[in-house]
């Protein structure tokens, strides 16, 4: 099985690396195999972000350039597979409903999208911080139609055991009915993109060059 890694731990001594497998046509769910698809099955995968696996670091066997895009839009001849569309799932009442989006629109790691400013003292310790945000509607009594949305971020640098644990989930704070996502985000973006071009923070005595971003956003809407 071939994949590509998303994330490394650490168990113990050993290097555990996680993937999301990458699908050929036949691989893919009947109502996507296409007859476009087909086509170009030849030389181009498909990413499945439905699954994870995990395995040792000392099971790899190989390893292969991979580029998300058609293969007419490249210039770069040397990959040896083209990632043209990405699979994955969304949650709905009846169950998890299978898409599948453009390979352009993958999620991007916060170092591809920015570049933040070097730190103006030589010598200190940089913290880059990635922030995940959720956002979910829910009803504050039984058969009341007006919904009340809550707004939660979790430092995604953490593993991702932790990540999960409700004591490491922050309530950023509560929208109310009548008011907009993006009015009451505002705020926090502003400050958020102070954070993004670097912010000096004084540690327990050390001065510390602090960076942050969002990582992934996550709407839960019923």
């Amino acid at each position: 099985m071939c994949g590509i890694f998303i994330e490394p731990e650490v168990h113990g001594n050993h290097l555990r690396l996680e993937f999301n497998p990458l699908l050929t046509f036949n691989e893919l769910p009947s109502q996507m195999q296409t007859k476009a698809r087909k086509e170009v099955a030849s030389h181009c995968l498909w990413l499945d972000e439905r699954f994870k696996h995990g395995i040792s670091a000392d099971d790899v066997s190989a390893v292969f350039d991979a580029w998300f895009g058609q293969p007419s839009k490249l210039d770069d001849e040397r990959a040896t597979v083209y990632i043209i569309e990405i699979v994955y799932c969304t949650p709905s009442s009846t169950g998890p409903r299978i898409h599948i989006r453009d390979a352009d629109e993958r999620h991007h790691l916060p170092s591809e999208r920015q570049r933040p400013l070097p730190s103006p003292l030589p010598g200190i310790r940089t913290l880059k911080l990635f922030i995940d945000l959720y956002y979910d509607d829910f009803g504050i009594f039984s058969f009341v139609y007006n919904a009340l949305g809550g707004v939660y971020i979790v430092i995604g640098n953490l593993p991702l055991k932790f990540r999960q644990k409700l004591r490491n989930i922050n309530l950023l704070g509560f929208v109310p009915f009548g008011v907009s996502f993006e009015d009451f985000i505002q705020p926090f973006v502003k400050e958020l993109k102070e954070l993004e071009n670097g912010v000096l923070w004084d540690l327990d005595g050390e001065k510390v060059w602090v960076i942050a971003g969002i990582f992934v956003i996550l709407a839960f809407l019923f």
